[in-house]
């Protein structure tokens, strides 16, 4: 059966998708799979009974798959409010308004990323 492996944790149409799910095909539109693949969340596999197999075009040169950035599953997974919010919770403090990236850069310069990954593994 063809589809998708998860390769970072994401929140999908009110779903949640954690790191080694297998997403069917038939799971999302080919819009959404394009994206998902081209932001490296997914990678196309075959799934032969329970056995997940990457297909070649997703390996890398080493074979490796790569791993997503911290900050592009804090992008994707959580709103800037969350993000304000838990880094508030953090001990984190920053002055006036702040954008999504500026306050996922705070909160990866400040070690504080393990309280939002905790949250995905609910």
């Amino acid at each position: 059966m063809k589809g998708y492996k998860v390769l970072s944790p994401l929140r999908h149409n009110g779903e949640r998708y954690y790191l080694g799910d297998f997403l069917s095909e038939s799971a999302i539109t080919e819009k959404e799979s394009a994206r998902l693949l081209k932001l490296g969340i997914v990678t196309s596999v075959i799934k032969e009974d329970a056995i997940v197999t990457p297909t070649v075009k997703d390996l890398d040169e080493t074979n490796v798959l790569e791993e997503e950035p911290i900050e592009k599953t804090l992008d994707l997974n959580f709103e800037l409010d969350e993000l304000k919010d838990g880094a508030k919770q953090q001990g984190l403090e920053w002055k006036g308004n702040i954008s999504k990236s500026n306050i996922i850069a705070l909160i990866v310069e400040n070690d504080k990323t393990a309280y939002f990954l905790d949250q995905l593994e609910d």
